[in-house]
């Protein structure tokens, strides 16, 4: 009687343990932004400041009004699940709130460290965006919501045009699938990544709030972070 009472006791103390750890996943999932896909071992600690002159504002695709006061800056990878969550969860709400009225502007590098695809995806994104920026933006909208498995090698060239063909009518398709098979602005890219390595960037998403990375992505962190930054300038100014 008593080996089955303990017996019972281990049954229900494994039990409490994988419903914890079920909670905690579950809680990080609906989060979707405290998770991010780990860097490569020799950028495994983001820096905390990026000097912003480094971050080529001028050659990067802008979400919002480059003269906002607030630049947000997501290092992203088109094959990371976490990214796509931030994408769908949070820079919606800050679309909303501080974006379009011109109040802070969002500014998006390439980081694809996870797999050759995510390098191709890339380049699809900076063709696009010398192409035609608002048609930049709208990929990164639809590749975000068809993102496929990570381990798959699923953003291909034929995966890159049909989305183009499909969903970005107003460029051109075939000059699209020409400077795709072309790695056309492969070196943007890379310059990207050049800058993420520089300043130590460990995972995606990583994201900046003029300059300075924000531990919390979420959108409550993001919300304190912009709001912080915004007072430190009236700050500044009254001074």
């Amino acid at each position: 009687m008593q080996n089955k009472s303990s017996m019972n006791k281990r049954v229900l103390a494994a039990g409490a343990v994988v419903l914890v750890l079920l909670l905690i996943w579950l809680a990080a999932s609906l989060a979707g932004t405290s998770v991010r896909e780990e860097g490569q071992p020799s950028a495994s600690s983001a820096s905390p400041a990026v000097p912003e002159e480094e971050l080529n504002y001028d050659r990067q695709p802008v979400m919002g009004d480059r003269n906002a006061p607030i630049r947000i800056v997501e290092f992203g990878d088109y094959k990371c699940p976490a990214c796509k969550r931030w994408t769908e969860l949070v820079l919606s709400q800050l679309d909303e709130e501080f974006i379009a009225d011109g109040t802070a502007a969002f500014y998006y590098i390439h980081y694809p460290f996870l797999a050759p695809d995510s390098e191709l995806a890339a380049v699809a994104g900076e063709i696009l965006y010398h192409m035609d920026e608002s048609a930049f933006w709208t990929y990164h909208k639809r590749i975000n919501e068809l993102q496929g498995d990570k381990s798959e090698a699923w953003a291909n060239e034929s995966f890159l045009t049909r989305l183009v063909e499909r969903d970005i009518p107003s460029v051109d398709a075939e000059q699209f699938r020409a400077d795709l098979k072309e790695l056309k602005h492969l070196d943007t890219v890379k310059a990207d990544m050049e800058i993420a390595r520089k300043f130590k960037i460990g995972g995606t998403p990583t994201i900046l709030v003029n300059g300075q990375e924000v531990e919390d992505i979420s959108y409550e962190g993001m919300r304190e972070a912009i709001l912080s930054e915004l007072s430190r300038q009236q700050a500044q100014a009254s001074k």
